[in-house]
């Protein structure tokens, strides 16, 4: 029977058993998508990744698959992956590594310890014009928007529609077993003054499979290059702390540090990594 190691990690962890979960595998012989894909489905997180190939110079081969599809590109898996191709292929002296994912390499970045950021440079944003379908999708009140600044379609190597909102208190209204939409929404608002954060979010993606999400570092990301485009903090530059899994019960937080210079953006994300717990994938 073929050898498939897997871990599970916490990502953007708080402490244990928060963040966002992850499932790695890596299996010895070759897996096909459809095998891959049912394999994310048995997990049910709301990624699972795979590592299939690669080597410290050229960078690690990984495929990253929602309950439902096959995703390009997506934060927690980029770090929980980096975090386990480190310690199962002996890396504890390297300072990086690299993923050869299909929206392109990623080079992830180990600072202290249990501490690791990827950086993008990628960014496209467009604002979007009518929300009517989507506003009713997700059961969000139009007061609760906050007008100052546009909705966007974003994207750092995956899409989301962000919207602001005024209050936390608006963002905690929602019933994620409610929202309907086809497309990942990430919704957020300035943090109260009591919080630990800069930043509090939520992110609905049911057409994925995903019915919310504890920690998205793809939307943070892109949430990253939306503040400074838009200078939601008066700036071309922030460093800043998003909170989001609270109402899951996930505390996490996602650190971002984002900059523009005339069209060119550099967005690195990050948080702390935790294993959970590993063994042998059942090959049946």
């Amino acid at each position: 029977m073929p050898d498939c190691p897997f871990y599970f990690t916490d990502v953007f962890a708080l402490g244990p058993y928060s963040g966002n979960q992850l499932a790695t595998l890596i299996p010895s012989e070759p897996l096909s998508d459809s095998v891959m894909q049912t394999i994310a489905r048995e997990i049910n997180f709301s990624e699972t990744s795979f590592v299939t190939g690669g080597s410290i110079g050229q960078g690690f081969d990984t495929r990253i698959f929602t309950p439902y599809e096959e995703v390009p590109f997506a934060g927690h898996p980029v770090l929980g992956s980096a975090f386990v191709v480190r310690k199962a292929f002996g890396l504890q002296s390297s300072s990086q590594v690299e993923l050869n994912l299909e929206g392109g390499k990623v080079p992830v970045s180990f600072k202290e310890p249990g501490f690791q950021f990827f950086t993008r440079n990628e960014m496209q944003i467009a604002e979007v014009e009518d929300l009517t379908g989507l506003i009713e999708e997700i059961g969000l009140k139009s007061e609760d928007i906050d007008s100052r600044y546009p909705c966007c379609w974003a994207s750092a190597g995956l899409g989301f529609v962000i919207i602001p909102l005024l209050s936390v208190a608006a963002l905690r209204r929602f019933d994620s077993s409610q929202v309907n939409c086809q497309q990942p929404v990430f919704l957020f608002a300035p943090a109260d003054a009591d919080m630990a954060e800069h930043i509090r979010a939520r992110m609905f993606a049911p057409g994925l499979g995903v019915e919310e999400d504890a920690a998205t570092g793809s939307a943070c990301c892109a949430l990253g290059g939306y503040l400074v485009e838009y200078e939601y903090f008066g700036s071309k530059q922030v460093t800043i702390l998003i909170g989001q899994g609270f109402e899951m019960g996930r505390p996490s937080h996602i650190h971002v540090a984002a900059t523009k210079n005339d069209r060119h953006f550099n967005i690195e994300v990050g948080g702390q990594v935790r294993l959970v717990g590993q063994g042998h994938w059942v090959m049946g």
